[in-house]
């Protein structure tokens, strides 16, 4: 799963600084963007179609609490789903993620980054009347089996786009059959911290 992760606005990448300045624009009377530490129900800022713009992280349940995460596999299939990954697919842009681990003594937070830049992470959205203070969209971050450098911390991960599959994914006229081998992507280098020792 994905349940943290990383937005700095300080030292950003040129890239995500550009994220940041195009939704201070388009959005000056907020909602507020969060950066740092992210949680469910902060937020960040994210990628539509229409543009990045502020969104709040979590589907809102009836019975309360939210949802924050969609399986990639069953995404275009489950019916809370389903009309989001046909029509409202976005991309969220991030430093990195927080994972937890089981260990002797408890659990031990590991922030996980690509090498080489900023990360993309997919997800979905879809508006909500209860959320029209909080600008009216909520997101989730969609998530795979673990890419196999950190699969002795978790079994899931978030959905990383990498290449021209950002592109793609925003497309609303792109086809389901075109949009599901980008949820498998080929694994990038990672960077842990702490890193994973042999045996530990």
């Amino acid at each position: 799963m994905c349940g943290r992760f990383i937005v700095l606005s300080e030292d950003a990448h040129s890239e995500l600084r550009e994220i940041f300045d195009e939704i201070n624009r388009r959005f000056p009377s907020g909602p507020a963007l969060s950066f740092g530490e992210i949680f469910p129900t902060h937020t960040p800022p994210v990628v539509t179609p229409d543009g990045p713009r502020p969104m709040y992280w979590g589907f809102p349940r009836k019975t309360g609490g939210v949802v924050i995460n969609a399986r990639a596999e069953t995404v275009h299939t489950n019916a809370f789903f389903r009309d989001s990954f046909t029509r409202r697919r976005c991309i969220i842009p991030a430093n990195g993620f927080y994972e937890w681990r089981a260990a002797p003594g408890g659990k031990v937070r590991h922030s996980i980054a690509l090498r080489d830049g900023p990360l993309y992470m997919a997800g979905v959205y879809r508006p909500f009347r209860s959320l029209a203070e909080r600008g009216g969209m909520g997101f989730v971050i969609l998530t795979a089996q673990a890419w196999p450098q950190m699969a002795a911390i978790h079994s899931r991960m978030p959905v990383l786009l990498t290449s021209n599959a950002p592109d793609l994914w925003l497309d609303p006229d792109a086809p389901p059959a075109a949009l599901m081998p980008l949820l498998s992507p080929a694994p990038l280098p990672l960077h842990i911290e702490p890193p994973l020792i042999e045996g530990a």
